[in-house]
């Protein structure tokens, strides 16, 4: 009646890589549909920004792509006016007295 540990070890080891072969993706894909933030967790997503987003990067991601690139080129644009405000200031600056001896 009870199954030996041979039978026992094989069905362990058909459960275990039944496991490893699943399709991770469609699990992920229906997971995204269902649930976007806590598929965006999973993926180690936790930015609070986007996991607000989530439902609308899944529906839309063409547009969410386009939003993220103009974001990318506002935070580039930034970062330049950034410098050049730091290179100004530099320039207003006194040098300091040369060390004396």
């Amino acid at each position: 009646m009870n199954p030996d540990r041979e039978e026992l070890k094989r069905r362990l080891r058909e459960k275990i890589a039944g496991k490893r072969k699943s399709d991770n993706v469609q699990q992920l894909a229906q997971k995204l549909k269902s649930d976007p933030q806590t598929a965006f967790l999973s993926m180690g997503i936790d930015d609070k920004d986007l996991l607000s987003k989530a439902q609308s990067i899944t529906k839309n991601p063409h547009k969410a792509l386009k939003d993220l690139a103009n974001l990318s080129n506002d935070t580039q644009n930034s970062t330049k006016e950034v410098k050049e405000n730091r290179v100004e200031e530099d320039d207003d600056e006194e040098d300091l007295p040369p060390a004396q001896i």
